[in-house]
């Protein structure tokens, strides 16, 4: 697993709480609890030993569960069952995507691993929106590309919950949001969810491992 030596303990519950102060709802259950949810950033990176991408895993999650308005009980709960290693927090976030979603997943999925590198973000979104309408690439302006860029990148977040992401940088691809995101969807029993999921495109496409 991938260890951040560089990164302390304190490092890690500052990055929990900052992350978790984007959240409206975290302000909330701060001023109710300023005692609870503090711990629940330590117990965070307690739980993680020192594995910095468990972290960023559960912190991608962890504004969903105060958005719906969960207890400090529901939140510690939660926090105790998730998996201590990355493959199984990587299969509890898949599980967590909502049922409507899980077909837009399956696909863009299928999509990226299929083509074993990175794709441009804008080959995904054409990929995705000619699913549901007809687009003609002659007709889309350049200064729109930004919003759609802006969509997609939501999109991904919501529909992936985080597996994969744009990156960040000169040129923006759509890829897994780390190797062990890769490694999971590799895994035979995985892939085999993740192409149920969609069972329709799944028969068009390279659901073998």
């Amino acid at each position: 697993m991938l260890k951040m030596h560089t990164l302390t303990a304190n490092d890690m519950t500052a990055f929990v709480t900052g992350r978790c102060q984007q959240n409206k709802g975290y302000a909330v259950l701060k001023n109710l609890y300023p005692q609870q949810m503090a711990l629940l950033a330590r117990d965070i990176v307690s739980k993680a030993e020192g594995v910095f991408l468990w972290v960023s895993i559960v912190v991608n999650e962890l504004p969903e569960y105060i958005s719906e308005g969960r207890t400090m009980v529901d939140l510690q709960q939660t926090l105790e069952t998730l998996p201590a290693d990355t493959s199984g927090l990587y299969d509890a976030t898949w599980a967590r995507i909502p049922h409507h979603k899980l077909p837009n997943a399956s696909v863009t999925m299928q999509i990226v691993k299929a083509a074993h590198g990175p794709l441009p973000w804008f080959l995904i979104w054409l990929a995705d929106e000619s699913r549901s309408a007809t687009v003609n690439i002659d007709d889309f302006p350049l200064d729109s590309r930004p919003y759609a860029q802006q969509a997609l990148s939501r999109r991904l977040a919501t529909c992936t919950r985080g597996i994969l992401e744009i990156s960040s940088g000169f040129k923006l691809y759509v890829g897994f949001t780390h190797k062990t995101a890769r490694d999971w969807a590799n895994q035979p029993t995985a892939w085999q969810r993740l192409c149920s999921s969609y069972v329709s495109g799944c028969s068009h496409s390279p659901c073998r491992p």
